[in-house]
């Protein structure tokens, strides 16, 4: 049977696997799609938001892969990367300063540990405006410009944290609980302004602070973003809604502090927690 941990950062929860179990599995791409949903699925699986795998290349290099709860691969996840950084320090297979290798390239992360807690601190890179890498259909920038959602026009601004975001800033914490996230945001996740889809977040600035929920394609709605929270910042700074450019935001599972340094990266840092192990069924994998 295969081991994994169930780990989480801020809800935002996943199975994690050493990547050379999971290709001991040999599935095919679309039994091994299948196999993740089965995996995700909250009632007759595990559980999760997505699966990520990794496997370390030296002491001070990790690789990781990502996929969302609906089998589709992801190119990048801040709350998963803080899981798989933890992780493998926790297992001590790397030192505390490391670098993490992800489909969007290379990452310095570094592991906070104290005694009630371990939190991750990862450079997710510079944030991106251009329509290369957000996957814009028509529009060589999205920034807060009208876009038709559904039923309302909504001001959009779109950017690249490794993976695509859509944010929307509303007025207040009452209009953001409002948000019907299940019907706009998954009408702005799939929208046809972006060709592979994008992360749908709702933000309330409020004393410098970020408060946010998010649409995550290929998962749903979810207790926390690692990347939608870096993307909100960099809108936020862009937009010149925040006094400076670090906040800590305020996720339905929990809080992260994003910074945007000189260089323009983007750092983010937060709890990553390890909830169980355990071993996996074959019948659950073979289903």
């Amino acid at each position: 049977m295969t081991a994994f941990v169930k780990m989480h950062g801020c809800g935002n929860d996943f199975v994690v696997l050493r990547h050379a179990d999971l290709e001991a599995l040999a599935l095919a791409p679309e039994a091994f799609r299948a196999c993740v949903r089965r995996l995700c699925d909250r009632n007759f699986g595990i559980g999760a938001d997505g699966l990520l795998s990794y496997d370390v290349t030296s002491p001070t290099h990790l690789r990781m892969r990502y996929w969302n709860r609906d089998g589709s691969r992801a190119e990048m996840c801040g709350n998963g990367a803080r899981c798989v950084v933890r992780l493998a320090w926790q297992r001590g297979e790397v030192v505390p300063e490391l670098v993490l290798e992800t489909d969007v390239g290379a990452h310095v992360a570094t592991v906070q540990h104290a005694a009630a807690s371990t939190s991750v601190e990862i450079d997710m890179g510079p944030v991106r405006w251009d329509a290369g890498a957000i996957g814009l259909t028509q529009h060589a920038e999205l920034i807060d410009a009208p876009l038709r959602v559904g039923d309302a026009t909504l001001r959009v601004t779109a950017c690249s944290v490794g993976n695509p975001h859509a944010v929307v800033f509303v007025g207040d914490r009452s209009l953001l609980a409002a948000v019907d996230l299940l019907a706009t945001g998954r009408a702005l996740a799939e929208h046809v302004a972006f060709r592979q889809g994008v992360n749908a977040s709702f933000v309330t600035v409020e004393s410098g602070d970020l408060h946010l929920r998010v649409y995550e394609r290929g998962v749903g709605p979810t207790l926390a973003c690692g990347s939608a929270a870096c993307a909100a910042l960099a809108a936020a700074v862009r937009h010149r809604l925040v006094p400076e450019p670090v906040a800590t935001v305020h996720l339905p599972g929990g809080t992260v502090e994003v910074r945007q340094d000189e260089s323009r990266h983007v750092w983010l840092r937060g709890p990553a927690a390890i909830v169980a192990e355990g071993r996996l069924a074959s019948e659950l994998l073979s289903t």
